[in-house]
């Protein structure tokens, strides 16, 4: 008698797994379409820079310099990393030119800080140029891209 309650209850089991398994391979047979049909592509369209003035000085951020900027930390904090590890200058060199070789820096991170630093600043000012020392961005987005972004235009 106990066997066949084991049995049962085995049975039982296995069936729910089974259902369970095969639910969740659903979503993979399901084609699915990154934009609505017959949707068309998104304009193309260039970012303007963030100016501001610096002492005095007026100066144009585009993302290619907070991303060439975010690039430059990120192989600062890779090379004293693999120091820490004992990589060699060699070693690190070859590590770096692997991975950070053709790369500009751009990631989603920095991108929609800029943007956000660029709609905040024009919300804020208008169409005056406010001074770097006048600026100040809290933020709770802890990615390097953005920190560095945001440390780049403040």
């Amino acid at each position: 008698m106990k066997n066949i309650k084991n049995r049962k209850g085995m049975i039982g089991i296995t069936a729910l797994t089974l259902v369970l398994l095969a639910s969740l391979m659903v979503p993979l047979a399901v084609p699915v379409a990154a934009h609505m049909p017959g949707a068309e592509p998104p304009p193309e369209f260039e970012l303007e820079p963030i100016v501001i003035s610096d002492g005095g000085v007026e100066i144009g951020i585009s993302i290619e310099d907070v991303g060439s900027y975010h690039n430059e930390c990120m192989k600062e904090f890779k090379t004293k990393m693999l120091k820490k590890k004992g990589k060699t200058d060699e070693e690190i060199a070859k590590i770096i030119e692997g991975e950070f070789g053709g790369a500009t820096g751009t990631c989603p991170c920095t991108s929609f800080a800029f943007r956000a630093a660029l709609l905040g600043i024009s919300g804020l000012w208008s169409d005056e140029i406010p001074e770097r020392s006048d600026i100040k961005i809290i933020t709770r987005r802890p990615t390097p891209g953005a920190t560095q972004c945001l440390q780049y235009i403040c």
